[in-house]
């Protein structure tokens, strides 16, 4: 990878699928250069520089500005315009504070509606199913000895996270977990698993799976916030370099701890 992590050209909004509005094109546009590092973290971004790079017109570039600020992808600075968020270490306590309380509280109600669950409920069909399907997967990967790719693990671990979440259905949950966009995109995108650190991961996703499905909500719970709290506490030893690495891919300047 280079320094702007060499994820290949700045995505426009032709390459984004044609059924969405143009202003949701755009948004994924800047999404996904935002979180590639197309777009570097505290780089500024003018509406006429974007209209350039996605071929469109302001008005959709600037609805498409307003939905990434609400989701903390951007700010909107007075006289500068948008710029991509830096994320710094107190964000990522914060971070990993929230995360572990949402994802215990998930996997708590997803075990619940597991344990409810009956032969042709329509939560057998829904996330519980992808989550059943997850833990196959897993189960492959243990008895392979955990052959698959880091980018291939990290599509998994962004849909496991999500169906530990979203499996008990509780849509406010949904909600507040979908609003911690960037630093767990940041995360699942550029994270790489080395080692004793890739196995212990498929092992503890495995486990938070086993106790969902069988409906054991103290158990799930528990696994879940202590998978989180490993993951806190191997990113809050990371040094300068490598957490900006992880999570401002080009940073332009140097974040503040206190910030």
């Amino acid at each position: 990878m280079n320094e702007r992590q060499g994820v290949g050209h700045t995505k426009t909004v032709e390459d984004t699928p044609v059924e969405e509005s143009v202003t949701d094109r755009a948004y994924s546009s800047i999404l996904h250069n935002a979180l590639t590092g197309s777009y570097r973290a505290g780089e500024r971004l003018t509406e006429a520089r974007l209209t350039g790079d996605l071929g469109i017109s302001r008005v959709p570039v600037r609805e498409a500005l307003q939905r990434l600020e609400r989701d903390g992808i951007i700010e909107l600075q007075r006289h500068r315009g948008a710029v991509i968020r830096v994320i710094t270490r107190r964000d990522i306590t914060e971070f990993f504070r929230v995360r572990a309380l949402l994802e215990g509280g998930g996997a708590a109600a997803s075990a619940a509606a597991a344990a409810a669950a009956t032969t042709g409920d329509p939560r057998c069909d829904g996330p519980l199913e992808g989550l059943s399907g997850q833990a196959g997967v897993l189960r492959h990967w243990m008895e392979e000895g955990h052959h698959c790719s880091a980018e291939e693990y990290a599509r998994h671990s962004q849909e496991f996270h999500r169906l530990v979440v979203s499996s008990g259905e509780n849509r406010l949950l949904i909600r507040i977990w979908d609003s911690l966009h960037l630093p767990v995109q940041r995360l699942n995108y550029f994270q790489r698993y080395r080692g004793e650190d890739f196995r212990v991961s498929i092992e503890e996703h495995a486990k938070i799976a086993w106790a969902i499905l069988a409906g054991d909500a103290t158990s799930a719970e528990r696994l879940a916030r202590e998978h989180v709290n490993r993951i806190a506490a191997h990113v809050f030893m990371l040094p300068d370099e490598e957490f900006n690495h992880v999570f401002n891919p080009g940073l332009t300047r140097e974040p503040s701890t206190a910030e």
